[in-house]
């Protein structure tokens, strides 16, 4: 997904073909685990048709290893 705000668009197919929508970011949010090492970050955004979300963790597994997630509802 493209980092420049006026660039991020959601497709929707409604059988006539996609139609790009940008989105808007809604609220970004950013905590840290308080049980040990790890943070999360993500943005929320919408358009007239879609919500989504994207975000990444990075955290200390329980094998001791550093983990990182990546994800977008």
């Amino acid at each position: 997904m493209p980092s420049d705000p006026a660039l991020r668009c959601a497709l929707r197919g409604d059988g006539g073909g996609a139609i790009i929508r940008p989105m808007q970011t809604v609220a970004t949010i950013l905590w840290r685990r308080q049980d040990g090492p790890g943070h999360d970050a993500c943005r929320l955004e919408r358009n007239d048709v879609a919500w989504q979300l994207d975000g990444a963790a990075a955290f200390r597994h329980e094998s001791g290893r550093i983990a990182q997630l990546h994800y977008r509802l």
